[in-house]
């Protein structure tokens, strides 16, 4: 509402330091202890613990990785659940052909969010699990932050296995748990792959919208888009 960020490093925050021995033998005593100091000093949720080595020499040794250090890791708590009505499941087709499954539910409000789809790990989860229309699932938000499947309280409809890809009507085939599309010209696949290449490039400008125009146009590679002129692109 007043347009500002209240930013708290985790840092300023109640913390507890002492041997790793000390660690594993008061783990559950010593979170408990700072997680009830911290809830008590703040108004936002706590969704989990930073747990980092201080010795110097060790944090040199463990080193780091281009997006986070090897001496610092987050540990999250089981979120909330909650019990919800499975709509349909709607199937998406990833830069690599794999088919992700996409449940839609009954709008929900959990953990301070309004969810109304979850991303399942795979169709061989829908297989095993046989989660279809009506059926009744349980959710968390992993984290505080991404809803996420438990388990299936109710059975509905059969689950509804495709077999053949939504997006160019090929034939899919199984690949462990992963459905998958290996048709490299594949529709999706195409248009999902440009969108990820310009996404780690950080290139901005070029999300679904514009992708789809390009496709539309004929322009389906990386070497057709670099080779396009100023006008080419104001003529979408």
């Amino acid at each position: 509402k007043d347009g500002a960020v209240h930013f708290v490093p985790y840092s300023t925050l109640d913390a507890w330091e002492g041997s790793l021995n000390n660690l594993i033998k008061e783990f559950n005593n010593k979170l408990l202890v700072i997680k009830n100091n911290i809830k008590n000093k703040t108004d936002y949720a706590i969704d989990g613990f930073v747990i980092e080595a201080t010795d110097e020499k060790l944090k040199e040794e463990m080193s780091h990785t281009d997006t986070h250090h090897r001496w610092q890791i987050a540990l999250k708590e089981k979120g909330d659940t909650t019990q919800v009505v499975v709509k349909n499941i709607v199937w998406q087709v990833g830069r690599t052909g794999k088919i992700t499954p996409v449940i839609n539910i009954e709008p929900v409000f959990l953990s301070g969010a309004n969810i109304s789809k979850i991303t399942a790990h795979n169709a061989g989860m829908i297989k095993t699990e046989n989660i279809g229309e009506g059926a009744i699932i349980t959710i968390t938000r992993a984290g505080e932050v991404i809803p996420d499947f438990v388990n299936v309280k109710k059975v509905g409809k059969d689950a509804n296995i495709p077999t053949n890809c939504y997006s160019c009507s090929k034939k899919l085939r199984w690949e462990n748990d992963f459905l998958c599309c290996n048709n490299i010209l594949c529709t999706s696949r195409v248009k999902v792959g440009l969108q990820y290449f310009f996404k780690e490039m950080k290139i901005d400008g070029f999300g679904e919208k514009t992708i789809e125009k390009l496709y539309n146009q004929g322009v389906r590679t990386l070497e057709k888009i670099f080779k396009m002129k100023e006008q080419d692109f104001l003529a979408l």
